[in-house]
């Protein structure tokens, strides 16, 4: 089922005309009475389908999926960023040891106070990007951070914000936040649904991003991947399930990586400070005896300026590097390239930099990562790749994760003196999913 939420947050509130103005406002004053019932409260955040409150199955469903995907304890301690009027925070406070919600609608606060009062629950009227300490206080250590369905109400630079004033309160303690509902940019569509929506979608982009039909602004999983870096964080990204939402995801940010436990590897954006070891493998030979690609010697200026590229958010790429559990130790580079987001379609590209820790299965263990970020959370539909003829180890990684061979290019590379074929491989999602999705 898909369905509406309107929740909206903190932007500028000094700026009386700001679209944070707007929103403060709007929400002090949604409901237009004081709320009583249970459906008065859905109604007051708008957890509504068609102006009507939403079952209470769905919200059930919200709990369980956060308490899951936080892994909620006794032992935690979660700050609710823009919790409204505590719908969700009553029976999260349920899993958790200490909660503590803060809003900038001071109607909404009253609300939660009055109604939906716990006693591990505290409830503060503030600005999300704020220092902590003036929203919990010195003494209070939240490990666990939640923001539902409000990310689409900031800007980059204020998630940015965010995450620094989180570290800088721990002080290098680990946490997980989760931030749930993220308008998707690459499945704006399936909310745009019909001409006239999508016109006026058109319409008030031109005007506003930030008053677009209530939803605010639309994120690529990929921006949130370029904070974090950053900072050094680690994040898991997925689309909610249709019952939710059909254009919206969910993000886990975390101070470690967030993989599988049988995981051998996980994923994370390249960053500068991964200069030496590319340099030292883009000017490696051996390494370009089972790349498609020439080998041509790089300077650390060329590099370097290479690099800056692939960090930069792009619309039409991902780059990721391998990195080997336990210790991090950065191994190797894939990447998404020449994305269309019309024929949702993507050319994907692999190398293990150094010989010592080829034929381990660092490989395939990265292209199964990066299919389940392709097709689960970026929505494409076809991944395709080319390697040589003669790389029987990049053949079988890719056949085990569901490739299947569509042709031959005939004499299409020259390596070491003489001419060789190149293979054409490709995974649709319906492929994909048929073989269960991550294999």
């Amino acid at each position: 089922m898909e369905y509406q939420i309107w929740k909206i947050t903190r932007k500028n509130m000094s700026n009386p005309n700001s679209p944070s103005k707007y929103w403060q406002q709007f929400w002090n004053n949604y409901l237009g009475r004081p709320p009583v019932t249970t459906d008065d409260l859905l109604q007051q955040v708008a957890k509504t389908v068609n102006k009507k409150p939403v079952p209470m199955e769905i919200i059930k469903c919200m709990i369980e999926m956060i308490s899951k995907q936080l892994t909620l304890t006794p032992a935690d301690c979660l700050l609710d960023f823009c919790c409204g009027n505590g719908l969700l925070d009553e029976h999260l406070s349920a899993h958790v040891g200490k909660l503590v919600g803060v809003d900038f609608a001071q109607n909404l606060i009253e609300t939660a106070q009055k109604l939906k009062q716990h006693p591990n629950i505290t409830y503060q009227f503030g600005d999300v990007i704020s220092p902590l300490e003036s929203l919990v206080g010195g003494d209070i250590k939240p490990n666990k951070y939640l923001m539902v369905d409000s990310l689409g109400y900031f800007q980059p630079a204020e998630l940015d914000t965010i995450l620094d004033n989180i570290k800088k309160h721990l002080a290098g303690k680990p946490f997980q936040f989760l931030l749930t509902g993220i308008p998707n940019y690459d499945l704006k569509w399936n909310y745009y649904d019909t001409p006239e929506r999508a016109a006026r979608h058109l319409d008030n982009e031109q005007r506003t991003a930030n008053i677009n039909d209530g939803i605010g602004r639309w994120w690529q999983a990929a921006e949130v991947m370029t904070i974090c870096s950053k900072h050094g964080l680690f994040l898991r990204a997925t689309n909610q399930p249709h019952c939710l939402s059909n254009y919206r995801m969910d993000v886990v940010i975390s101070t470690t990586p967030l993989v599988e436990e049988k995981a051998i590897v996980y994923l994370r954006a390249l960053n500068e400070s991964d200069l030496e070891r590319t340099h030292q493998w883009h000017n490696n030979t051996d390494l370009f005896e089972y790349l498609g690609g020439n080998f041509r010697f790089i300077s650390k200026t060329a590099e370097a300026e290479w690099l800056r590229e692939r960090v930069a958010f792009s619309r039409n790429s991902v780059n990721l590097a391998i990195c080997l559990l336990p210790g991090g130790e950065h191994v190797g580079n894939i990447y998404l390239r020449d994305i269309n987001w019309v024929s949702r379609n993507a050319s994907m590209h692999l190398f293990i930099g150094s010989s010592e820790f080829r034929k381990k299965g660092y490989g395939y263990e990265a292209i199964r990562q990066l299919l389940a970020h392709a097709f689960l959370d970026l929505n494409l539909n076809r991944i395709h790749i080319e390697m040589l003829a003669t790389n029987a180890n990049a053949i079988k990684a890719y056949e085990k994760c569901g490739f299947v061979m569509e042709g031959r290019l005939k004499q299409h590379a020259f390596k070491q003196g003489k001419f060789v074929d190149v293979l054409v491989m490709g995974l649709t999602s319906d492929q994909y999913n048929s073989l269960g999705g991550k294999k």
